[in-house]
């Protein structure tokens, strides 16, 4: 399998989900929280370091940040999820 890199500039510090082959129905999601945003046409969804940062929760707000983004991928997609599960359960 080929390795991918992403490279994003950004003018502030900035978490980033990207999928490759993006989905066209990808467009359509939303993420949490509010404040993320999808680059339209990019496969690339973007929260802001200082958002995650002064939350009240900061490690509980990137989680729901890259969950979104994955639930996001995997649902539009049409991902077998059942079996990524089986996968991750060792079954």
């Amino acid at each position: 399998m080929p390795e991918r890199i992403a490279l994003t500039w950004t003018k502030t510090p900035t978490f980033h989900a990207h999928a490759a082959h993006v989905p066209a129905c990808l467009g359509d999601e939303r993420h949490e929280p509010r404040a993320a945003k999808r680059v339209s046409g990019t496969g690339q969804a973007r929260l802001g370091y200082d958002v995650v940062r002064n939350s009240a929760n900061p490690t509980d707000t990137l989680m729901r940040f890259l969950n979104s983004a994955d639930r996001a991928v995997r649902r539009c997609a049409n991902w077998n999820t059942a079996h990524f599960r089986r996968v991750a359960n060792g079954e």
